[in-house]
């Protein structure tokens, strides 16, 4: 007995978010977007459906720095000219807070793949994201606070060298005992 597969029940319980756009170049209507998709953009159907890509997600436009959705055109064209999926490095895109006008700062990996007729001819275009928001701005940080304790570090070997003191440390959990140019210094060596 074979079973009928509802495709549309697999499509909204995907936990990936993901949107179908049609291959209507240079438009690119969005034809339906799983609720994975409409939370990860904060989006209702209504915001979306029936609307150009491009409509649908507006440029910020106090932000050229941005790797904003217009830049994601030229891999729709490829998707539609090549017939296969294309993935994309993490890019930034400021994605508008609906109802208020702002926009926030996202960072995205897209990757678009077209679903073929027998033919080969692209019928739609699936569009999956990760956000990688947190894992950029977590790095952003560590970056920051990397450079913070090269500061630090330069401050107490200058304060060392100024004062005429140095410093140990004494690893007990490895068994290792390091020690600072300026005990080098004072103990002569």
């Amino acid at each position: 007995m074979s079973k009928v597969i509802d495709y549309k029940i697999l499509f909204q319980s995907q936990p990936v978010p993901t949107l179908v756009l049609q291959p209507d170049d240079p438009h690119f209507t969005i034809i339906d977007a799983n609720p994975a998709f409409l939370h990860a953009t904060n989006s209702s159907p209504s915001d979306l459906f029936g609307k150009s890509l491009f409509a649908a997600f507006p440029e910020n436009p106090s932000e050229r720095e941005a790797n904003s959705i217009s830049n994601y055109y030229h891999y729709l064209q490829q998707v539609l000219s090549t017939g296969r999926a294309h993935s994309l490095p993490v890019m930034r895109y400021d994605m508008l807070v609906r109802g208020t006008g702002a926009f926030e700062e996202k960072h995205w990996k897209p990757v678009y793949t077209p679903v073929l007729s027998q033919e080969g001819a692209v019928l739609y275009i699936l569009v999956q994201v990760e956000d990688l928001t947190h894992a950029v701005k977590a790095g952003q940080l560590l970056g920051e606070k990397e450079v913070e304790l090269r500061q630090a570090h330069n401050f107490l070997k200058n304060a060392e060298a100024d004062a005429g003191f140095g410093t140990w440390v004494l690893d007990l959990e490895n068994d290792r005992l390091s020690w600072s140019d300026g005990v080098f210094r004072l103990l002569g060596y």
